[in-house]
């Protein structure tokens, strides 16, 4: 068995999972040849690794912490309530005097007509003579 064959195998040996010809085979490269078992060495280090890092203990109590955090309100959301609502309001009530002053300055009263004389109020056009009337003498 040549050196590449040996590294093509590493997992299945490490597995349990090659003929027992092959591994046979694989335990006389790696016992004669030194690189071959330094890279099984290190191979066998990392696979170790990350099974450990796949295997996380979880902590019971977890779930239970983030539920009731998620349940209580927060201080932040809490604290914007009591500056947000006074802001809001005030700003309102800005708005609502400027819009009263801009609406209170486009107002103009209404100009009315001097006021007509009694006299001209029981004129009546139906009976003034006509001027011809006035030509004939």
């Amino acid at each position: 068995m040549n050196c590449f064959t040996c590294e093509h195998y590493f997992d299945a040996y490490f597995e349990g999972v090659l003929s027992s010809e092959m591994k046979s085979q694989m335990e006389e490269h790696l016992d004669s040849c030194k690189s071959c078992a330094a890279m099984y060495a290190l191979w066998q280090k990392a696979e170790y690794m990350i099974k450990e890092e796949k295997s996380t203990s979880s902590n019971p109590f977890l779930a239970t912490r983030v539920m009731s955090k998620l349940e209580m309100p927060s201080e932040t959301a809490a604290r914007k309530q009591l500056v947000f609502k006074p802001v809001t309001i005030a700003f309102i009530v800005g708005i609502a005097v400027f819009l009263g002053v801009i609406l209170g300055n486009l107002y103009q009263p209404v100009k009315l007509h001097p006021a007509i004389s009694e006299e001209m109020f029981y004129l009546n056009d139906g009976a003034i003579e006509p001027i011809a009337f006035y030509e004939a003498k």
